[in-house]
């Protein structure tokens, strides 16, 4: 992950500590492309990423993990007691959207792929390849 600031022509303070430490490696490892970065211009040390399954707020304020910190997915909360996993639990399943809202809300919108892609016209549904 890059920051580069306009106004000064240069990679971030925060940019530059990320390539020296690294990122988490649970972050670097996912299979999942990033679909959308977006910032908080009310706060702007706030990042906000998502891709299908997860969504993430990077406050540039804190330390970053180091790779002994505990993250939680889906292996790792079927680990956890009850009572603890009900308090991370929400797992996200094709994230189509994720905004900010002027009101600082945000908005994560979900919903099936197959149920996006029977609402499709004829044309674009339709899988010819090399016809």
């Amino acid at each position: 992950m890059f920051e580069f600031s306009i106004e000064h022509k240069q990679y971030t303070d925060w940019s530059r500590m990320v390539q020296r430490k690294g990122l988490h490696h649970l972050w670097v490892e996912r299979d999942t492309p990033c679909l959308n970065v977006m910032f908080n211009p009310q706060n702007p040390s706030h990042v906000i990423l998502h891709d299908t399954y997860m969504f993430c707020i990077i406050d540039q304020t804190l330390p970053l993990p180091d790779n002994k910190t505990q993250f939680y997915n889906q292996l790792t909360l079927k680990s956890l007691p009850e009572e603890q996993r009900k308090a991370h639990s929400h797992a996200f399943k094709d994230i189509l959207c994720v905004e900010l809202m002027s009101d600082q809300s945000l908005v994560v919108v979900e919903r099936p792929l197959e149920n996006v892609a029977t609402q499709l016209p004829a044309p674009i549904k339709q899988k010819k390849f090399a016809t």
